[in-house]
C-alpha cells in the first residue's frame, strides 16, 4: 500500500494528491503539537475528505529514552491524549522516533535508555487495541564523546533489543532509507520481520534531503521497484515535499 506525507503546511494540496490519483491509498501526517490537530479536522470534517485513509507520524520531540521520570511521564502523557484524541480518524498506524539523550550518559549505559523506550511504547500499545505503533531509524552525526544530544535509533542493535524484550505483534520497524544512508548503518536483519513500514526518500550524504525517485542515476525506478518487491512492507510512504513528489508519482507511472 503507497502512501504520501503531509505536514500542516501542505496538508491541502496532499490532500488533492491522493484524490487524483488511485495509486496513493492512504497520507501519514505529521503533528507536532495540538495546533496540527486542528488544521487536520477542518480538512478532513469536508465530506470529500471523511473517507481518506490516514496514518500518523507523532512529534518529533517525543523523548521515549528520556531518563528524567517526571518529564517522561509528562511525555507520556502529552502524547497519549495526543493519540486518543486522533483515533477518531482511525488511523492505519502511529510512527515515532525513539527520541535523543546526552551522548556521553547514553554511551555509558544505553540499555536503561532503551528500557525507558520499551516501557513508553507499552503505554501508548495499551491506549487502544487498534493500530500499528512503528519505531523509525534516524541519524545522528556526532561521532565522539561529548555533552551534546545524540538521536536515538541509529543502529540495528538498538532497534533487535527493544524487539527481544516487546513481543506485542503491533509494534514494527519503520525503515527510512534516506536516515540509513546519512548513518551508513545495514538493517537487513530487521528487515526480514514482517511488520514494516518503508519511508522512501534518498539524499546525497551529506543531509537529510528527502529526494524522490530520479529518471537517472542510481535512485531510478528500477531502484524503487526492487526494494519494494526485496522486501515485505505493509505500508510504503513518499515521504517528499510536494515538487518531488509530483516528480517520484509521474516517473513511477503511478494511476
Amino acid at each position: 500500500m503507497i502512501g504520501i506525507s503531509a505536514l500542516h503546511f501542505d496538508l491541502e494540496q496532499k490532500l488533492k494528491i491522493y484524490h487524483d490519483y488511485d495509486d496513493i491509498k492512504f497520507i501519514e501526517y505529521g503533528v507536532d503539537e495540538f495546533k496540527d490537530l486542528e488544521i487536520l479536522n477542518f480538512f478532513m470534517s469536508k465530506p470529500e475528505n471523511r473517507n481518506v485513509n490516514l496514518a500518523i507520524h507523532l512529534p518529533l520531540k517525543s523523548n521515549p529514552v528520556e531518563k528524567i521520570e517526571d518529564i517522561r511521564n509528562s511525555n507520556i502523557k502529552f502524547i497519549s491524549e495526543m493519540i486518543r484524541e486522533i483515533l477518531q480518524f482511525e488511523p492505519l498506524y502511529f510512527n515515532l522516533h525513539l527520541g535523543h539523550a546526552f551522548f556521553n550518559k547514553y554511551q555509558n549505559d544505553p540499555l536503561i535508555y532503551l528500557d525507558n523506550a520499551n516501557h513508553y511504547l507499552n503505554v501508548l500499545l495499551n491506549v487502544s487495541l487498534k493500530y500499528n505503533i512503528y519505531i523509525e531509524n534516524v541519524y545522528s552525526f556526532l561521532d565522539k564523546a561529548s555533552g551534546d544530544l545524540c538521536s536515538i535509533g541509529t543502529t540495528a542493535k538498538e532497534f533487535e533489543y527493544i524487539f527481544s524484550k516487546n513481543k506485542d505483534l503491533r509494534l514494527g520497524f519503520c525503515y527510512d532509507l534516506g536516515h540509513s544512508q546519512l548513518q551508513k548503518e545495514n538493517f537487513d536483519g530487521l528487515l526480514k520481520q514482517k511488520n514494516l513500514l518503508f519511508h522512501f526518500n534518498v539524499n546525497e550524504g551529506l543531509s537529510d534531503q528527502h529526494l524522490g525517485v530520479q529518471k537517472t542515476g542510481k535512485y531510478t525506478k528500477t531502484f524503487f521497484f526492487e526494494i519494494i518487491n526485496q522486501y515485505d512492507f505493509k505500508y510504503v510512504v513518499l515521504e517528499l515535499d510536494i515538487n518531488e513528489t509530483l516528480k517520484t508519482i509521474d516517473i513511477l507511472m503511478l494511476k
